[in-house]
């Protein structure tokens, strides 16, 4: 096939050469490092965009993503070679910047810069702002910004595909998968990759990294008379598709948000300024306030007047179930692109901003409506605790009854609502788990710039925001100075970090170095690696059953160990007496010289001394298997 392409480029009067040379490069082994003849073919000749050769064009881009991929991922050199550094960028700007550029010829192009830029290396990055600069006209963010724009139209069009598919879901054979996928390809044909969504991947690769001087080239373009400015035109996207979303077009919207939020990091104060006076804010709250369990939404997305009541139920369960996962992936990414607006400011303006247009009641509710999913035992007990209108219980600790944002008790029949999924899926609990997680961290950071008994103090307690105690102990928080700012970071505690033993806590804070802020910064960095290595030695030992036993039952041994010592010198201490002429009943005349154990304290005491020595024994084996293994490991690693 590539061997015929290349023959059908170099036709019409190219020459049987470079026929040939087009053979022998497809045809035989077409290595990445001879691509540089590929590239100056796709620059000098100004044919590609005639509007019969665009196909042509587009099959050749294809093939030198390829090769990019292909040099990636066989690379040992720390730099690329001249033809992908230089070349790559120069015919990714040159194809992307004609306005006569069709629909695959721009995809190819993009999918080509999107090779070229994975993996964020600052080369390529420089390398692509050169060529972006070189032209002096804004060209190519021009048509960039005008696919942005299309994604409306592409969101509305995917919206009414979904919501009345040709001849309803009845028309589905019955090997059809019931996936939201295969009734959208089944009724519309499959769906069609989003030039927005390809162009929002491309330009967050561009910045990655908190590339500064790109993330303010995507605002201005200082050495072109006239600027376009991708950053308010993603964001006016965003906001575009926020009352559209759809399953095709809810990754473009996550994808905009994502970009938008790696434009921001590091921080870049000017696009923080900038994206906080737009309807980004506005747009978010609106994303977060989505309620991906509701029944109704998932059989909009699925209906259809020939389906029968049990291939529809069955379908919109599949629906629902993807389209969750895809709306859990969305508010993430939002969460995201705002929590990179509130990074690190320096002044009370944009904060203020983002609390005027973010609802804090809203991610309560959120927070609390995901505990149906992540939590099935903890809101039974809320919802026993709304029943009996009184202090629940949560794992034997008291708790105030819960009560909706604005203060009322929540009805008993608000718990009786179906959540919408299954109760066991593992992953759909860990996804709800962390975007929960999400607006915790973006509720904490914006209660950090609310005003004292504000809209955001005041909902921050457990009678509002319901899973509080588990939601601060899976979040752990830091404060960082930079740029003359004290901030305080939010950060998941990964699931690793509560293997940690409470010895090893105790010695880093007992033994790190503070002699000044960087010593102790570099000692308690140089601990990382045998911290590491303990925590996943104690989760094996987790893994066992009988191990996970004995760490579990670690302290009332050493409370029964304790007590049981005690209780053999009290033995001792009441069971000895005087023998006297072989008994115990010594008269007054009798030499007070010989004393044993009365009958019984012997029995007793040689009974709880081989309790003790059991005792012993499995604490030795214990503190073996705790910290002699992973010290063991650590000698022989500093010998090596």
């Amino acid at each position: 096939v590539l061997l015929g392409a290349g023959a059908a480029v170099f036709e019409k009067g190219r020459g049987a050469a470079a026929v040939a040379r087009a053979a022998s490069a497809v045809g035989g082994e077409f290595r990445a490092d001879r691509a540089g003849w590929l590239v100056r073919a796709l620059l000098r000749d100004s044919g590609w965009l005639e509007e019969e050769r665009q196909a042509e064009a587009a099959v050749w881009l294809q093939v030198l993503r390829v090769l990019v991929l292909e040099w990636r991922g066989a690379a040992t050199a720390a730099e690329p070679p001249p033809w992908m550094l230089t070349g790559v960028p120069r015919v990714v700007t040159h194809f992307l910047a004609s306005p006569r550029a069709g629909d695959p010829l721009v995809l190819s192009c993009l999918q080509l810069g999107i090779a070229g830029l994975h993996d964020g290396q600052r080369a390529m990055q420089s390398s692509f702002h050169a060529a972006l600069a070189a032209r002096r006209r804004p060209d190519v963010f021009s048509h960039l910004r005008e696919r942005m724009r299309r994604a409306e139209a592409e969101a509305r069009d995917a919206l009414d595909r979904a919501r009345c598919p040709p001849g309803g879901i009845g028309a589905v054979g019955a090997d059809t998968e019931r996936t939201l996928h295969g009734l959208l390809c089944r009724a519309g044909g499959p769906p069609r990759q989003s030039q927005a969504d390809v162009g929002f991947r491309f330009l967050q690769l561009l910045v990655e990294g908190q590339n500064l001087s790109l993330q303010n080239y995507l605002r201005a373009q200082p050495e072109c008379m006239q600027s376009v400015d991708l950053l308010s035109a993603a964001a006016a996207c965003a906001d575009a598709l926020t009352p559209l979303l759809s399953p095709e077009s809810a990754p473009v919207a996550a994808r905009a948000m994502d970009m938008l939020a790696e434009a921001t990091m590091n921080p870049c104060r000017p696009n923080q300024r900038l994206l906080v006076d737009t309807k980004l804010c506005a747009a978010a709250n609106e994303v977060l306030d989505l309620k991906v369990y509701d029944a109704a939404a998932a059989a909009m997305l699925v209906g259809g007047p020939g389906a029968s009541r049990r291939g529809r139920a069955a379908a919109a369960a599949a629906a629902a179930a993807e389209y969750e996962c895809t709306l859990n992936r969305l508010k993430r990414s939002t969460v995201n692109a705002i929590l990179s607006l509130l990074e690190c400011v320096a002044d009370g303006y944009i904060p203020n901003r983002v609390l005027a247009s973010i609802d804090p009641a809203i991610l309560v509710d959120q927070m609390n409506l995901y505990l149906r999913v992540y939590a099935p035992p903890r809101f039974a007990a809320l919802a026993a605790c709304a029943a009996g209108g009184g202090g629940g219980t949560d794992g034997g600790r008291a708790g105030p009854p819960p009560r909706a944002v604005d203060g009322r008790l929540v009805s008993k029949e608000f718990f009786e609502v179906d959540n919408g999924g299954d109760d066991d899926d593992a992953d759909r609990q860990d996804d709800a788990e962390q975007v929960a997680l999400d607006l915790y961290i973006l509720f904490c950071t914006l209660a950090t710039y609310d005003r004292p008994r504000g809209s955001v103090q005041r909902l921050f307690h457990a009678e509002y925001i319901w899973d509080l105690d588990h939601l601060r102990s899976k979040v752990g928080v830091i404060e960082i100075s930079r740029r003359g700012v004290l901030e305080k970071v939010y950060f998941i505690v990964p699931d690793i970090c509560k293997y940690l033993t409470k010895a090893s806590r105790a010695e880093i804070h007992a033994t790190v170095n503070r002699s000044n802020l960087q010593t102790s910064l570099a000692d308690y960095v140089s601990r990382f690696d045998r911290l590491y290595d303990e925590m996943r030695h104690q989760r094996r030992l987790q893994e066992s059953v009988v191990l996970s036993w004995l760490r579990v039952s670690c302290n009332w041994r050493e409370r029964a160990f304790l007590f049981n010592a005690s209780l053999i010198n009290m033995v001792l201490l009441i069971g000895y007496a005087y023998q006297c002429s072989g008994d115990f009943n010594c008269g007054d005349s009798d030499a007070l010289v010989d004393y044993q154990l009365i009958p019984g304290a012997r029995e007793l005491s040689q009974a709880l001394t081989a309790v003790q020595l059991l005792f012993s024994i499995v604490r030795q084996v214990w503190y073996l298997l705790e910290r002699g293994i992973p010290t063991a490991y650590q000698l022989v690693y500093a010998r090596r």
